[in-house]
């Protein structure tokens, strides 16, 4: 726990780190991935369709984790966050309008 603890409470990467958890429960990604079928389902697709979209989506997630592996030391984490976060921002309101309509 010392490891943890500043001068004046946590340390600031603590903090980041903190934040980082909570905006990536807040974001809601993981309700595509973990609902991403029942959710296709109830736009209209049918089942064999609703598991195909759920196959490729995982699949995706996959190959663009490895993309970012792959380019975070050439990058940096800093604008890569932001760039993912920015992009993630976009997906999920076109996700979220195209169920609202």
């Amino acid at each position: 726990m010392s490891d943890l603890m500043g001068r004046h409470g946590l340390l600031t990467i603590v903090w980041v780190g903190i934040g980082l958890s909570v905006l990536q429960q807040l974001v809601g990604i993981n309700v595509i991935f973990y609902y991403s079928s029942v959710l296709w389902q109830a736009v209209g697709f049918s089942e064999k369709d609703s598991l195909w979209i759920t196959v490729i989506t995982s699949i995706t997630n996959i190959v663009t984790t490895l993309v970012a592996i792959a380019f975070v030391d050439k990058f940096g984490r800093k604008p890569l966050l932001i760039l993912g976060s920015a992009h993630l921002l976009i997906v999920s309101g076109c996700i979220g309008a195209s169920l609202h309509t």
